[in-house]
Order: structure tokens, then sequence, then C-alpha cells
């Protein structure tokens, strides 16, 4: 899973590096992803916390503000995984949605002072969705084969 983990924020760092802004949000949503359908510990949490504080700090040139959403989702995990089935797919997608508008409207918009545009975020949330889900999906796919404890 660690590894995994740095291959996304390899991924999001390349991908800032060839387009020169922050569009893709693959370590992000894996951990939320992540967050919702395993029963984690912090200590498992503590590498993605790290390489998304670190993420955050260049992409947003401030350290922490990350910590803003993280906290919360992982507070709430344990009780949203309880309520909802871990089966629907609809369910994260809607979750991976409404955290990418907070992300984008009010974190980005009213504490970064950054001008977004409706018309240019949907879209790159919609590409970072299916992205992602398609990135969960082979990972399942590819995951522990056989019986292994």
């Amino acid at each position: 899973m660690l590894l995994f983990a740095l291959t996304l924020f390899l991924g999001d760092f390349f991908l800032f590096t060839l387009l020169e802004k922050w569009t893709f949000f693959f370590l992000m949503a894996f951990f939320i992803t992540y967050q919702i359908k395993s029963k984690t510990k912090p200590s498992q949490t503590g590498l993605f916390l790290v390489l998304l504080l670190i993420e955050d700090f260049f992409f947003q040139e401030r350290f922490g503000l990350g910590l803003i959403y993280l906290i919360p989702i992982m507070l709430l995990a344990p009780y949203l995984r309880s309520i909802f089935s871990l089966h629907t797919q609809i369910f994260h997608l809607f979750l991976l949605f409404s955290l990418f508008i907070i992300q984008n409207f009010c974190i980005k918009k009213y504490l970064l002072n950054q001008n977004i545009s409706f018309n240019s975020t949907i879209p790159l949330i919609l590409i970072n969705m299916i992205i992602i889900t398609i990135v969960i999906e082979l990972k399942s796919f590819w995951g522990p084969q056989g019986s292994r404890s």
C-alpha cells in the first residue's frame, strides 16, 4: 500500500511538472477512498498524510492547509463506513465529487483567493474521478492473489 501511495505521489508530481499546474489529485482521491473502504490504523495513514502535506506545500505554497479537509475525513471515515454500504461505487464517487468541490470552491477560492472558474473546474473534477476509479479498480484487480494471510 505504501509503495502504491508513493507511486501516486510521484505521478502527481510528474503531471504537475508536465502541465505546470496542479490538475490531477490522484493521491488525495486514493487516500479518501482508502479511508472509506478499508479499516485503517493511524500508523498506516501516516505516510499518506506526510505525502499529502508535502504535495500541498509544493502546490499551494502553504504547509498544513490540506489538514482542513484531511482530518475531518479521517474522523468521519469509520462513521461513514458503518452507515453506507461499502460495495456501492456511487457513494464513493459522490463523496469524491463533494470533496473536490469543497477543495476548489471553498479552500482555493475563499482561503487562497484564487480565481476558480466553474466551467474549467467541473471537467477537471470529472476527469479526476474517472481516472481514480480506473486506478482503484486496477489496484483491486491486481491486488493479492490466492490465499495469503
